[in-house]
């Protein structure tokens, strides 16, 4: 599912959900039906507005605001884990922060063994990552049953295109 919001000539916005083939799963092949979420929005320099509006979104500040936001979310989520109010088997261990390209990226990792074999153990990993790159900033959500380094890649492949994307094409 693709959304693109433009406001020509000064910002666009895309918002894309998209299905992960999850490696990590039971089944082979399983699909994360809407497992990643991408958010961006892109400002044109070359517009007077756009200059103002990206002024205002990438301070220190604001842009710390939104990695300690995604941060909170997967805490609150781990918590419930934790007690038990998800009702789940499965084993998690503690959120974590990386530095990516332009932002921090928060991901919670867990395991549990399959139902059908006593060795085989499948993997589930939430992650939140926010970014900026001088001229879009990004929000990227990921649930899907893949390692943590499948997600690092995933993450550091969007920001790469995000910053290597025309924008100004779609406007």
């Amino acid at each position: 599912k693709e959304m693109v919001m433009p406001l020509p000539p000064s910002m666009l916005r895309i918002e894309y959900t998209g299905d992960i083939t999850e490696t990590k799963a039971c089944s082979n092949n399983t699909l994360a039906y809407g497992g990643l979420k991408v958010q961006l929005s892109w400002y044109n320099k070359n517009d007077e507005t756009g200059k103002m509006m990206l002024g205002m979104v990438s301070g220190k500040a604001d842009i710390e605001k939104h990695w300690k936001t995604n941060k909170e979310e997967l805490d609150k989520i781990h918590e419930q884990y934790k007690t038990g109010n998800y009702g789940t088997s499965f084993t998690y261990t503690d959120v974590s922060e990386e530095t990516v390209p332009g932002g921090k990226l928060h991901m919670i990792s867990s395991s549990n063994t399959c139902p059908e074999s006593d060795n085989a153990r499948k993997q589930l990993v939430n992650a939140r990552c926010f970014f900026f790159n001088g001229t879009a900033h990004g929000a990227i959500t990921i649930e899907a049953h893949c390692t943590p380094d499948e997600i690092r890649a995933m993450v550091t492949s969007i920001i790469k295109n995000a910053g290597e994307f025309n924008f100004s094409a779609l406007l």
